[in-house]
Order: C-alpha cells, then sequence, then structure tokens
C-alpha cells in the first residue's frame, strides 16, 4: 500500500535512508508537477494553489498514489480530472481566459497583499515572480507572519542571467496574485504556489513553468 510522505516517515521504525527515502517519492506522483506540466502541454495560461507536506529539509511534498489515467483532448476535460481524482481542488476559468486550480485545504493569503510599486527588469516569468518577491511589502509580510520560503532543488542556469536580454516591468498597486498573473501574461505559462505548515511555521514555494 502506497502512502503519503508523512504517513511514511510516522510509521518508520527509524529515519528512512536516503535510497528508501528517494524510492517512495518516485512511487509517488506531485499533484503541482503533474497540473504545471499539463498547461504547458496544453499552452494554456493558468494558475495552481496546492497544500502540502513539509519535510524535514524543508521542502513542500504534495504527492498522490496515481494520477488520472486518461488521453486528455484538452486542458479542461483534464483539470476536470483531477478535480474528480483530489476532491479538494477547486477549478475555474477567470474572466481573462487564466485556468485556475485552488486547494481549498490552502490558506495563501500571501497572494492578498497588495504591492504599492514595482519596477524591474526581467529575463523570464521565474525573474518577474522573483521580483514580487523581493518587494519590500512580501518581505514585511514573511517576516510578519513567520513565513519562510521552501528549499528548492534548483540547478545551476547553464547561462550568464547578464548577457539575455532584460525588459523592463512596471506595476502599481496590485495584489500578489495580480503580479504573478501579470509575470505569466507577459511570459505566457503557469505559476504554481504551494504551502505548508509544521509546527505552527508556514513555508511557501512559488514557481513558473512556461511554454
Amino acid at each position: 500500500m502506497i502512502v503519503s510522505l508523512g504517513s511514511f516517515l510516522l510509521r518508520a521504525q527509524t529515519l528512512p535512508t536516503p535510497g528508501e527515502l528517494q524510492q517512495h517519492l518516485e512511487s509517488e506522483i506531485s499533484i503541482s508537477d503533474s497540473l504545471a506540466e499539463l498547461f504547458v502541454r496544453f499552452h494554456s495560461n493558468g494558475s495552481i494553489i496546492i497544500r502540502g507536506n513539509c519535510t524535514d529539509a524543508s521542502f513542500i511534498q504534495d504527492a498522490v498514489p496515481l494520477g488520472p489515467n486518461a488521453n486528455f483532448s484538452g486542458i479542461e476535460e483534464a483539470l476536470a480530472a483531477w478535480s474528480k481524482l483530489v476532491p479538494r481542488l477547486i477549478v475555474h476559468r477567470s474572466s481573462d481566459s487564466i485556468w485556475r486550480v485552488s486547494d481549498s485545504s490552502a490558506s495563501p493569503e500571501l497572494l492578498k497583499t497588495r504591492i504599492n510599486n514595482l519596477r524591474a527588469r526581467v529575463i523570464d516569468a521565474d525573474d518577474a515572480i522573483g521580483a514580487v518577491l523581493g518587494t519590500k511589502e512580501v518581505n514585511s509580510f514573511f517576516r510578519d507572519n513567520a513565513i519562510s520560503q521552501a528549499s528548492t532543488t534548483g540547478l545551476l542556469a547553464p547561462y550568464d542571467p547578464s548577457s539575455l536580454p532584460h525588459s523592463a516591468w512596471h506595476l502599481h498597486d496590485v495584489t500578489v496574485e495580480d503580479a504573478f498573473d501579470a509575470a505569466i501574461k507577459k511570459y505566457p505559462g503557469v505559476w504554481v504556489y504551494t504551502e505548508c505548515i509544521v509546527d505552527h511555521r508556514k513555508l511557501v514555494n512559488v514557481r513558473t513553468r512556461s511554454f
């Protein structure tokens, strides 16, 4: 029987070896990663909000044993299948044609935080998201609410960012969610927000996938 990572760790008599943990993780499917791949596959702008489980290494894990097994004809059909498999996922399409997937168990207060003025020069959606997360308003929100950014498994960039063309980006009086939307409108794709809570401490991670 496949169990969640949290249950896997709790049921273990001793801490699992790295090999045992890796084998367990490979037997499950990340909800947020799978959904993001669908948005890229169907070239659909979107947003994903998922609540997962915190790990000891400050990562966020949001896996299920199996995803929907179907050859989807479009993003709407694919998202409907996922919401049926994971009932806490709520799917709708906003008036600006962005598909939204929201986890009803999540509490993403960060997205409501208002940013007064953001001026940056960015090279892609990840750079734009980084500019949002680097604003004084977001930093104050993190500090005041004891929120930390989760660990990531990023690889070294195979290029020198300073050598790439930068584009001016200016936003005024917007929420963080509005800013994330603006990022994927400028660089089409999907933004992904994941969170977890452990010992009254919240970890969040925001990333993008472009097409």
